[in-house]
């Protein structure tokens, strides 16, 4: 079985560097519409930076990697490695997959051989479902058995 791979998600990608700049081009209207002296411009000045910045730090950890093409999520007989956070997981020291989904996050749980605490990898971030990147995983798993 070759390997499979998984890139950034587009919809996350997407979605967020439109929410920031939304959100620049809003404190910008407001500023250019209501504020006339320096003084009032000033008080602008920290939500400006602070939106810039973010806008500036999603899309170069986000937006740039997902029109690059890069792989945040790579499968193989041997192993699974989440480039994101550097995690590689060897299917041998695997005992269990499971979807974990919270009110806030979904997220992919190993349960490991020599009992230490679940390793888990955040779907966020990856293109595609998290259902069908386990389903994906289960099947490199059952291979191991």
């Amino acid at each position: 079985m070759k390997p499979t791979t998984f890139g950034f998600s587009k919809f996350v990608a997407w979605s967020g560097t439109m929410l920031f700049s939304g959100l620049l081009v809003f404190i910008l209207y407001i500023g250019i519409s209501f504020l006339n002296t320096t003084e009032e411009w000033l008080y602008l000045c920290v939500p400006l930076i602070l939106i810039l910045a973010s806008l500036i730090a999603f899309v170069k950890w986000c937006f740039i990697p997902m029109l690059q093409g890069r792989i945040t999520l790579e499968l193989d007989e041997e192993k699974l490695q989440h480039y994101l956070s550097g995690t590689t997981i060897y299917w041998k020291d695997v005992v269990e997959i499971s979807k974990d989904y919270g009110r806030y996050y979904s997220a992919i749980t190993f349960a490991m051989v020599d009992g230490t605490d679940d390793l888990n990898i955040s779907t966020k971030w990856i293109d595609g479902s998290t259902a069908s990147i386990c389903n994906k995983m289960q099947e490199y798993f059952a291979r191991t058995l």
